[in-house]
């Protein structure tokens, strides 16, 4: 399980329960696309999601890496919906636990 999800009250992890969906995630898939809306959380499981960012002459780069500690999608709760990078799974694993953005708020 994530961490964080597993550190979250009891009560709250119940609140949550039925809105969390099980997501397996494929080796490369994108998670959310470079200037894409951000509907929805992603906890990642035993697995290792990159985040970059394409620079103006095309080279990319890796600006943070997320796994079972965190959460992917926190620009959105931040209050920019759109996404300024692109995440995908770089080490494939356990499946997310997938939240509705609008829920987690």
């Amino acid at each position: 399980m994530n961490a964080l999800l597993a550190a979250l009250p009891e009560e709250e992890r119940r609140r949550l329960a039925p809105h969390l969906k099980t997501r397996p995630l494929k080796l490369r898939e994108t998670v959310h696309k470079n200037g894409s809306r951000i509907d929805e959380v992603i906890f990642p499981g035993r697995c290792l999601v990159s985040i970059t960012h394409t620079m103006e002459d095309g080279g990319m780069l890796e600006v943070a890496t997320v796994g079972q500690e965190g959460l992917v999608g926190v620009s959105a709760i931040l209050g920019d919906s759109i996404s300024a990078g692109e995440a995908f799974i770089q080490v494939q694993g356990d499946p997310a636990q997938v939240l509705p953005i609008d829920i987690f708020k």
